[in-house]
């Protein structure tokens, strides 16, 4: 069912015999949107629910029904970290809304086939859906994570950089941003203060780093200058040459260690993840 009204009768400015076409199928909006696959769980003999990260409408669920048995309707459409094309009918009294259709526009097949990289891809997806709640529009974040899951499909080497790349700019676009330029108390230029070798603190509640000098009069988590550095690269570098800098498997869990701890601080009941 389908009806018309002037969009000038909302909006004055618009009032140049504008029509807008709302689509109404029993007082449920029908949405259209892209979106990656979060989490997926049984429900009944042949259904899904399915929690998705939206473009448009942050993080929802929906109940893909037929999703599973002998002809599955859906396909490869509602994997793990799959990127797809879906339409929903929304009700705002409903929790679960109704997945109507779904096309997969990148399942990311170079990702899911290799053990390590899938980890990796595991992490990102679990990251967003423990910070991203329904409703919560956040397109840079969404875009974010589509680029994030692309390099990772691609990567030959090195992929660890990509996951601890994309927790620098998951901080940035949640508002957190850290900055690793200049001292948080004498704001000298912390791209000098490496040459020293000296461990920097990391301030966590101020998001930036205290130089050597300064690092005995604040509070914080200490940071070697060789995880530094590696931090400084990770924000400074072009994504697509993440791949160029090979990180010992030490540094690479002492740095993701770091980053967790930072956005757990800031992010209530973030689980180990």
């Amino acid at each position: 069912q389908q009806f018309y009204h002037r969009a000038g009768d909302f909006y004055p400015a618009l009032r140049r015999n504008t029509f807008r076409i709302i689509s109404v199928t029993w007082k449920a909006m029908i949405i259209t949107t892209e979106a990656v696959i979060l989490r997926a769980i049984r429900y009944g003999d042949s259904s899904k629910i399915v929690t998705v990260f939206t473009r448009d409408h942050g993080r929802i669920s929906v109940i893909a029904k037929g999703a599973l048995g002998n002809k599955p309707r859906f396909g490869a459409a509602l994997e793990l970290m799959a990127l797809s094309a879906i339409v929903y009918y929304h009700k705002e009294s409903r929790d679960v809304q109704t997945l109507s259709h779904a096309d997969a526009i990148n399942t990311f097949r170079g990702l899911q086939s290799d053990g390590r990289r899938l980890v990796l891809g595991f992490a990102v997806i679990e990251y967003i859906h423990a910070v991203i709640h329904g409703g919560e529009q956040h397109r840079e974040l969404f875009m974010l994570l589509v680029k994030t899951l692309g390099a990772l499909d691609t990567a030959t080497r090195n992929s660890v950089n990509i996951l601890m790349r994309f927790l620098v700019d998951f901080c940035s676009e949640l508002g957190f941003s850290l900055d690793t330029s200049h001292c948080t108390r004498c704001r000298v230029d912390l791209h000098d203060e490496t040459a020293t070798g000296a461990a920097m603190i990391l301030a966590v509640n101020e998001g930036a780093f205290a130089c050597p000098k300064c690092a005995t009069k604040i509070p914080g988590t200490p940071v070697s200058s060789q995880i530094f550095k590696g931090l400084q690269w990770l924000r400074d570098v072009d994504f697509s040459s993440l791949e160029t800098l090979t990180i010992t498997p030490a540094g690479a869990r002492e740095t993701l260690r770091i980053l967790h701890h930072y956005i757990a601080s800031h992010v209530q009941d973030l689980r180990t993840i």
